[in-house]
């Protein structure tokens, strides 16, 4: 059994989008797993002082962008690995949008 994985912070509206978590780790990943828990904790150090930061599996993220005018949805971010090994939070793509 797999799920996808959301920490979105309300305040700024903004998503990290974690994967589908299977297997003990979340896929697809381009990132190492060392990697993807840099990412991870630098999204958490940018945003938890907003005081509004939540952990989402499918179901309750879907309810909450269905509570959501979709001018208010959130953008999605993915944590994403340089050439050079480093890692950055890279904005979804418009078109992928829902």
């Amino acid at each position: 059994m797999a799920y996808d994985g959301h920490i979105l912070c309300k305040k700024c509206r903004l998503v990290l989008y974690l994967g589908k978590y299977k297997e003990g780790r979340f896929w697809p990943g381009k990132a190492t797993h060392e990697q993807f828990q840099l990412g991870l904790a630098q999204f958490i150090e940018e945003h938890f002082a907003h005081g509004d930061v939540i952990v989402m599996g499918d179901g309750p993220y879907e309810r909450y962008l269905d509570a959501c005018p979709l001018n208010e949805w959130p953008v999605t971010v993915f944590v994403e690995a340089t050439h050079d090994g480093r890692i950055k939070l890279v904005e979804q793509p418009s078109a992928m949008r829902g």
